[in-house]
């Protein structure tokens, strides 16, 4: 299963938004905000057992920050 990518970046308008796959959400006035949405789809997409991670980007792409919440995060089999 491929892991999905939860993008938190500068807006190229103004502010912060999160990226989650094709759909864009905000922009909100922080990162903190972007970030709050990010994770919480991620954490969402984790417990119905698919992988994501959440990547803080720079407004030029550089990756700032990078949690992934894949293999090392979900329930093993008995």
């Amino acid at each position: 299963m491929n892991c999905v990518s939860c993008f938190v970046k500068p807006s190229a308008y103004n502010g912060w938004v999160a990226q989650i796959g094709n759909q864009e959400f905000g922009p909100y006035l922080t990162c903190d905000m972007a970030l709050k949405v990010a994770i919480t789809d991620a954490l969402a997409r984790r417990q119905a057992g698919c992988p994501a991670c959440v990547v803080v980007t720079d407004a030029d792409g550089t990756v700032r920050a990078k949690r992934c919440l894949c293999a090392g995060f979900m329930p093993q089999a008995l």
